[in-house]
């Protein structure tokens, strides 16, 4: 349960995430590694999680999978910021590996770890 709170969380940062620039995708991080505030869109987005925990990301589209793999390669490219993601949610090793899977292979990954 708590890898699909991750990915969720992922999800919808990352839809946020894909067009923005540096300065913004740090504010998102920051956001989502609880370092700092939220915007209104991303705290809806923190308390919308439920919804897509409903549907387990079966039906994420090739563009949502694209900004997922967007933002996890900003934040593994970071190394400490990653290990702080994965502490917050708790991931164990296995589903650590499937989201880096994710960041390198992408939609087809994606699906494979989410259902």
């Amino acid at each position: 349960m708590k890898y699909l709170v991750a990915v969720a969380v992922v999800v919808c940062f990352a839809q946020v995430y894909s067009q923005m620039p540096e300065a913004e995708k740090e504010k998102t991080l920051a956001c989502a590694l609880h370092k700092g505030p939220c915007t209104k869109e991303e705290q809806e987005i923190k308390d919308d999680v439920k919804l897509l925990l409903d549907n387990h990301c079966e039906k994420c589209t090739k563009e949502q999978i694209h900004m997922i793999e967007e933002f996890l390669e900003y934040v593994i490219a970071r190394p400490s910021d990653w290990d702080e993601l994965v502490k917050i949610y708790k991931l164990t090793k296995e589903q650590k590996e499937h989201l880096e899977d994710i960041a390198d292979r992408g939609h087809e990954a994606a699906h494979e770890h989410l259902h």
